[in-house]
């Protein structure tokens, strides 16, 4: 019976599940954070940034609603700390951007092309998984604790750097009798922008994917928030989020025998199921490696890149893109837009080189 099984086996079997169905529709839908940054800047092309920032607003609205009616507790979240953190997700963001940039997709992307045999693929969550840990509690958090997180602004009492937070503090208003209504505001603002491009409206694949995206999210949210809220042995609040995961199941693999399986654990192996299954169904499984050694090291230098960088901002293109933003948390906001403007960077350096120069 289900009541039988420990917490942490029941929260990261329904991990997997959220993850499964993350990786198929990830894989079918081409969900991908290079991809709409790349096909919006180079090809004039909005749908797939369309798709993400849909997907956004639905996050919103099902995460303001689990928190409005109690149902979902996340001031313990690393999304809602007292204080107001600018350095890390800006500088993190870029970094992270500028590695997603040079291995041609983010951690997610990466979890998907490994489901489907591509070695690439595997050794960069791999990576990324090393270096994210090294950074959280290894030789890499020394610079992190030292001269990032000391850069973070203190709020006075009980505010939090969340934009109903922040409005409350302005206007000395409670932010708990305005979180709904802004977050009402946010989701219908970034939905309309959406919906209003025919080209996105009238592509079911790309409305239907964005909807399913956000709403895993709040089933994250809900999973570890609300089922996970045991009374002997609560789980961490979360959501998708992949530098973490990644960490989180090296060394769950490593130290087994002793370890504790997590959400973030479940979820990553069942990416990798859900975008096998997407590869197997359009017949996408084969074995690829690297072409030329130039390759391999633009992948590593990228996964080095997003371990540090996503850590350093809090989290991933996923993490504080989607989760992170979920709940109107200003930094994510900021680690998003800086992962975007990291990845156009990166790009235009694989492109054109290390000159910004325009002639006439």
């Amino acid at each position: 019976m289900i009541e039988d099984l420990p917490i942490q086996s029941v929260i990261a079997s329904l991990g997997a599940v959220i993850g499964l169905i993350f990786g198929y529709i990830g894989r079918i839908t081409r969900f991908c954070t290079l991809s709409a940054v790349e096909t919006a800047v180079y090809g004039d092309h909005w749908v797939q940034m369309r798709m993400w920032v849909f997907a956004i607003a639905v996050a919103i609205l099902g995460t303001c609603l689990l928190a409005h009616y109690q149902l979902i507790d996340l001031s313990d979240t690393v999304h809602l700390l007292p204080r107001f953190a600018i350095a890390g997700p800006v500088l993190g963001g870029l970094i992270f951007g500028l590695g997603m940039a040079a291995v041609g997709t983010c951690g997610f992307g990466s979890a998907l092309r490994a489901g489907s045999g591509d070695l690439r693929g595997l050794m960069t969550v791999g990576i990324i998984a090393i270096v994210g840990y090294t950074t959280i509690r290894g030789v890499l958090s020394v610079p992190r604790l030292s001269y990032i997180e000391p850069l973070s602004l203190p709020l006075p009492g009980d505010a939090t750097a969340t934009v109903h937070g922040l409005l409350g503090l302005a206007f000395d208003i409670e932010p708990a009798e305005i979180a709904l209504p802004v977050s009402l505001v946010c989701a219908a603002t970034l939905a309309i922008w959406c919906l209003k491009d025919s080209e996105f409206r009238t592509n079911p694949r790309a409305l239907c994917g964005s909807t399913i995206v956000g709403l895993l999210v709040v089933a994250g949210w809900y999973t570890t928030g609300f089922i996970g809220a045991d009374d002997f042995e609560p789980q961490p609040t979360e959501s998708l989020s992949f530098v973490a995961a990644a960490s989180s199941t090296l060394i769950f693999f490593m130290t087994f025998t002793g370890a504790t399986i997590s959400f973030g654990v479940g979820m990553l192996m069942g990416v990798f199921a859900g975008s096998f299954l997407a590869a197997y169904q359009k017949n996408e499984i084969r074995l690829e490696g690297f072409d030329e050694p130039r390759e391999m090291r633009r992948h590593i230098a990228g996964a080095v890149l997003m371990g540090f960088g996503g850590v350093l901002s809090m989290g991933c293109s996923i993490g504080q893109g989607l989760t992170g933003v979920s709940t109107l948390a200003v930094p994510s906001f900021l680690a998003l837009i800086s992962m975007w403007i990291g990845a156009a960077l990166g790009l235009h350096v694989l492109i054109h080189g290390w000159t910004f120069s325009t002639r006439a």
